[in-house]
């Protein structure tokens, strides 16, 4: 009976050490899997990172260009602006001078 009571102890004892090996290996599965995901999960966010960066680069570049375009626009208007000015300045002097030769 003793013989038969330690035989079961020693087998309980290996199905226990059975089930911890099994736990440990699960544990071990688990973590990986879970580093794994977590891994993928930074480089999406990473990518996604990348790519709002550079969304928001093209977005400045074309409002930057949108507003030097203006500023080009505005500075072209004023320069016809100040030749137009110039030429009716230049047309005045030459009547003057004519009239002035003239008279």
């Amino acid at each position: 009976m003793a013989k038969e009571a330690w035989q079961m102890i020693q087998q309980s004892e290996a199905e226990a050490d059975r089930i911890l090996e099994e736990a440990r290996q699960h544990r071990s599965e688990l973590l990986k899997r879970a580093r794994e995901e977590a891994a993928q999960r930074v480089q999406q966010a990473e990518a996604e990172a990348i790519a709002a960066g550079e969304a928001a680069v093209a977005a400045a570049e074309r409002r930057m260009a949108e507003y030097r375009r203006g500023q080009l626009e505005e500075a072209e208007r004023q320069a016809a602006g100040l030749t137009a000015a110039g030429e009716r300045n230049l047309a005045g002097a030459v009547t003057m001078i004519v009239e002035k030769v003239v008279s």
